[in-house]
């Protein structure tokens, strides 16, 4: 594994931190907006405060998914180098069935035969654990 695949590795985990921060600012932003509604909401009589908390309810739970995103793991960056060498060894399998039907298919199909390979690495990790192995609190 060259120093550059290693690098730029470690450059999409640092953006991928970036954006989960920024995203934590906005649910921290919506928490804030949600308490000053509740606060309005409590000084109503009590009829309208129950339906107004209520509405509330239904319309956070309608709107999106509540929860917070995993914490960065050091392990992140093993597991997408990890990925990257998976998938470039199932390539090169791939390559080996494909030469007896034309050495052309490798070349000209070599986009659509990694996302192809992708797809079935995230079905096999994601879609039938419902995790990612580099992130074992979510599920």
């Amino acid at each position: 594994m060259s120093s550059s695949d290693f690098a730029a590795a470690q450059q999409r985990i640092a953006a991928r931190r970036q954006a989960r921060e920024i995203e934590s600012r906005a649910l921290l932003q919506a928490r804030r907006e949600r308490s000053q509604i509740e606060e309005k909401l409590a000084r109503l009589p009590a009829p309208l405060a129950s339906v107004g908390r209520a509405g509330v309810s239904v319309w956070e739970s309608v709107r999106g998914r509540e929860g917070t995103g995993p914490a960065f793991r050091v392990g992140q960056v093993d597991a997408e180098l990890l990925d990257e060498e998976l998938l470039s060894l199932l390539k090169a399998q791939v390559g080996e069935g494909l030469k007896y039907f034309g050495a052309h298919l490798q070349d000209d199909w070599a986009d659509e035969i990694m996302l192809g390979l992708r797809a079935i690495l995230f079905k096999l990790t994601v879609w039938d654990h419902g995790r990612f192995y580099a992130y074992p609190d979510w599920g």
